[in-house]
């Protein structure tokens, strides 16, 4: 929304949704991946530039007027219920 995030999705890591995933496979069995071999420096200049994509009163210390979206995924929702109801019997 005007250059901005507009909101967030709560997923599961096999799902594909639009935008791009906050977080990303940093380690898999015991090695680092591609992504994390990134530099201390590199990892800061990626927080610079997703701090600059939150809505500008999200920046404040002061609560926002409008809260910022965060959704659960339909496939995520209907995981969790799954578990749910086999940890009930």
């Amino acid at each position: 929304e005007h250059g901005r995030f507009a909101g967030d999705v709560i997923a599961l890591a096999s799902e594909s949704l639009p935008g791009e995933p906050l977080m990303v496979e940093v380690m898999h069995a015991g090695r680092r991946t591609a992504a994390g071999a990134s530099s201390l420096e590199e990892a800061r200049a990626r927080c610079r530039a997703q701090l600059a994509m939150l809505p500008e009163e999200l920046l404040s210390l002061s609560p926002a007027r409008t809260p910022y979206s965060v959704t659960v995924s339909a496939a995520l929702q209907a995981e969790a219920a799954r578990l749910r109801q086999g940890l009930s019997r």
